[in-house]
């Protein structure tokens, strides 16, 4: 079973660059069978404090 978090990283390294919450979760749904229930907070964890994400 893949983690959305494993599940967003593939779909960036395969999208490139930057993408939106709906670009992530439509290719996620077409590449997955895993459904996740909100993948912009999934996103928005993922971003560098510097960049300004969250504090882990």
């Amino acid at each position: 079973m893949v983690t959305s978090y494993q599940a967003v990283i593939e779909a960036f390294k395969t999208l490139g660059h930057s993408r939106s919450i709906s670009e992530i979760e439509d290719w996620l749904s077409n590449n997955f069978e895993e459904r996740w229930k909100d993948i912009g907070t999934v996103m928005a964890d993922m971003v560098s404090e510097k960049q300004g994400g969250k504090r882990a």
